[in-house]
């Protein structure tokens, strides 16, 4: 591994764990034992940094939606694509969905606009599949932005409740019959099953 690479990765650690505002220079290069000056030979500041993990971060999720949405067959198996994928994706970087839920509850103030243009991406894809699922009479024409919403904060809230979920389940009562465990296939199967069938009209019911 680079020392790029290398700054990159610890970087990603910190502002998913500490946030932009809580993550100095410091906390970034001293663990490497690679000097600011250092840093700075391949990052102008913390921001470009910053920018750079969540832009190509959140670039590969969208390559993926992308790709695995352009191979389903229909309509419905568009629309589970891309729920599974966002959620396979994101399960798998999870540092990146922790930074994602910092920008969404501190109103995406550091949001990069380079960021922001890829999650644009997804939306677009999304909105294309319910354009296209109303011209074929399957879905309701319902706003993109909105299941946009319900898709990506459930997917990201539930990987950052792990631990509370777990504390959850030690409280409830044994015999209790409400599930707060779940895999992220199972729980993202069963997110696209519910979106579908709030998409559908009534004579696809």
């Amino acid at each position: 591994m680079t020392k790029k690479e290398l700054l990159l990765k610890t970087a990603k650690k910190l502002f998913a764990t500490q946030g932009y505002a809580g993550t100095s220079i410091d906390d970034i290069s001293k663990p490497l034992g690679i000097t600011k000056s250092a840093l700075y030979y391949h990052f102008k500041d913390k921001q470009q940094l910053y920018e750079i993990i969540l832009e190509s971060n959140i670039k590969i999720v969208a390559d993926a939606i992308e790709k695995n949405v352009g191979n389903a067959q229909n309509i419905e198996d568009k629309l589970q694509s891309y729920i599974t994928t966002f959620a396979k994706e994101l399960d798998k970087n999870k540092d990146v969905s922790f930074m994602l839920m910092r920008e969404m509850s501190n109103g995406g103030k550091m949001m990069p606009t380079l960021a922001l243009k890829q999650m644009i991406r997804t939306l677009k894809i999304l909105s294309g599949i319910i354009q296209e699922g109303v011209e074929e009479k399957i879905f309701q024409c319902v706003e993109p932005m909105l299941i946009q919403m319900m898709v990506v904060g459930s997917i990201t809230y539930l990987i950052n409740t792990e631990n509370v979920r777990i504390k959850i389940k030690e409280e409830l009562d044994p015999e209790s019959k409400i599930t707060v465990e779940f895999s992220m296939d199972e729980a993202s199967k069963k997110i696209a099953s519910m979106v579908r069938n709030s998409l559908k009209t009534k004579e696809t019911l």
